[in-house]
C-alpha cells in the first residue's frame, strides 16, 4: 500500500544523502528514557547517549571514524548503556576506549553512526 511506499521512497531518499542529524527520545521500561543525539555521514558519525531510570542517569559517547570505532562514557553509562562490567566500567570511565572491527561489540557500537546504518534502523517489518 501507499504508507510502505512511502516509507522504501523515504529510506532511498535519505541513503542518497552524504549526511544526516537525528534525535530520538525514547521511553523505557521501569519508567526511565533513552534520548540519542547523532550525527550520521556516509562512513562516519558521533552519537550521544543519556539514559536515565530509578533516579540514575548515565552518558556515553560513540565515534566512527575512519573505519574504528570508539566510546567514552561515565560509569553507569559504560554498565547499562554498553553492557561493561562494574568493574570495568569503574577502571574505563572518562576514557576514550577503541572497540576493534574484531570485537563483538563494534556492530552495537557503530549502530546508527552511518547513513546506511540509520537508515537500516528505520525500515519496518510488518
Amino acid at each position: 500500500g501507499k504508507p510502505a511506499a512511502r516509507l522504501v521512497a523515504s529510506i532511498a531518499a535519505g541513503e542518497a544523502q552524504p549526511s544526516v542529524h537525528w534525535t530520538s527520545l525514547t521511553s523505557i521500561a521501569g519508567g526511565g528514557e533513552l534520548d540519542l543525539v547523532t550525527d550520521a555521514a556516509t562512513n562516519s558519525g558521533t552519537q550521544t547517549v543519556t539514559f536515565t531510570v530509578s533516579g540514575s542517569t548515565g552518558h556515553a559517547e560513540e565515534l566512527l571514524v575512519g573505519g574504528n570505532a570508539y566510546i567514552k562514557g561515565d560509569q553507569i553509562g559504560l554498565s547499562v548503556i554498553a553492557g561493561f562490567t562494574p568493574t570495568a566500567s569503574i577502571k574505563e570511565a572518562d576514557r576514550w576506549i577503541e572497540v576493534a572491527p574484531s570485537s563483538s561489540a563494534f556492530a552495537s557500537v557503530v549502530a546508527g553512526l552511518t547513513v546506511h546504518s540509520t537508515m537500516s534502523e528505520l525500515a519496518m517489518s510488518g
